[in-house]
């Protein structure tokens, strides 16, 4: 690992023969002929987000099952099992007269900012599944929990989540995926697997839409929401993790503003996305056919460069190993896969059209390959400053701090080398 946060000296060759408008191998960027499909201009796409922003939005949600129930974090996992039945008796209704034998109850691990339950009831002799999840403490300070509801209900409607069955006191219940969750060695390894992801981030680009909310871009407002929770002294530190962070020399403050003022620059286009590409949150059918995106808690209109850059950014894991960022040449492929995925949604290309015969210029790939590296620094950033904000305020057991000050110190020594792209 890099612990001193420097990036490996191949990464370095590459972005600098961006620079010089050359390929790695010191060759002129070519652009490939590309075969005649509508894509949508970037004046054209900054119209329509200008367009977006002056619609009437009800941000409401569908009516949903509510309980006055609360489930402690800190309670023994024999107590909180109790809790979970008392909630799924009173989501499900057929499954109201069931007894505490006829369910079984598996926690999962990993969840940073709640904890999830898979919770199975034996329904005359038919094995039913639902998820549970009870939210951290505090964090409805830094997420909109009823815009998630009305993420999961909408996206349920197409066909792109499972059924939300409702909320009690500090969490709600949805329903369960079949497959298994993707891990970082999937993202390392296996191209078929990279190439499902391009796919269905393309077709979720092209096709998803949640009308219901706000369609501005979400993502400086949550960094600066989020900001405002760190206090400017940093006084919700112990006094180690304070020195060091102060030794960053960083006011995140000033660089969120300066970041923006860069970005907007690139004019990315502004989609629905997941914004959170992690792969525990990507789905894998039992079958290998197809995936699923669950945990919508941070899904919002935003830049597709941040969606992008920041599924790279996954790649080097909660250790922030930057010798593990995808090399030039994984994220060509990807972003090939998901250019062609996307327009052959956007055009609503027939099946007698696979989503492989619609053909992307090299040029064309080189402009997303340089937006989403550059959107890989808003990445940064924001599960930077999340970290902070998280730090010491959450019960679940998971260094922030630690994570956070990784990010950032990943943001500033990328920073420059990544803008000049």
């Amino acid at each position: 690992m890099y612990s001193s946060l420097e990036i490996p000296s191949e990464l370095l060759a590459q972005y600098q023969a961006e620079l010089e408008g050359t390929s790695p191998h010191g060759s002129p960027l070519n652009a490939a002929a590309g075969t005649s499909v509508r894509r949508p201009h970037n004046s054209q796409l900054a119209s329509n987000a200008i367009r977006k922003r002056t619609r009437t939005l009800s941000g409401k949600a569908k009516p949903y099952k509510q309980l006055d129930i609360r489930i402690p974090l800190d309670a023994s996992f024999e107590s909180v099992k109790v809790n979970l039945w008392e909630v799924a008796r009173g989501l499900i209704s057929h499954w109201s007269h069931l007894k505490d034998e006829d369910f079984q109850v598996k926690q999962y691990s990993g969840g940073l900012t709640n904890k999830l339950f898979k919770v199975t009831a034996d329904v005359c002799g038919e094995q039913q599944v639902i998820l549970i999840r009870v939210y951290g403490d505090k964090t409805g300070k830094m997420l909109d929990r009823e815009s998630e509801i009305v993420v999961i209900q909408e996206l349920h409607r197409q066909g792109m989540s499972a059924r939300f069955y409702g909320t009690y006191a500090n969490g709600c219940a949805y329903g369960h995926v079949e497959g298994r969750p993707l891990s970082v060695h999937d993202l390392w390894g296996d191209k078929e697997i990279s190439d499902k992801i391009a796919m269905h981030v393309g077709r979720w680009h092209a096709v998803v839409q949640v009308p219901q909310l706000d369609q501005q871009p979400n993502l400086w407002r949550t960094i600066n929401k989020w900001i405002s929770i760190v206090p400017e002294d940093y006084s919700h530190l112990d006094a180690e993790q304070s020195a060091q962070l102060r030794a960053l020399k960083i006011d995140i403050k000033q660089e969120a503003a300066f970041l923006e003022s860069e970005l907007m620059k690139i004019n990315s286009p502004i989609y629905f996305c997941h914004s959170d590409l992690n792969p525990g949150n990507i789905i894998l059918s039992p079958d290998g056919g197809s995936i699923m995106l669950i945990d919508h808690e941070y899904a919002c209109y935003n830049y597709r460069g941040f969606d992008l850059g920041n599924h790279f950014c996954e790649y080097i894991t909660f250790d922030i190993d930057l010798s593990k960022y995808p090399a030039r040449a994984t994220q060509l492929a990807f972003l090939r896969t998901y250019l062609r995925t996307y327009y052959h949604h956007y055009n609503n290309t027939t099946t007698t059209t696979g989503e492989s015969e619609v053909e992307v210029s090299e040029e064309e790939v080189e402009v997303v390959y340089r937006e989403a590296n550059k959107y890989a620094l808003a990445s940064h950033l924001f599960w930077g400053v999340w970290g902070l904000a998280q730090s010491g305020q959450v019960s679940i057991e998971f260094d922030y701090f630690t994570y956070g000050y990784r990010r950032l110190a990943a943001y500033l020594h990328l920073r420059d080398t990544f803008l000049a792209l």
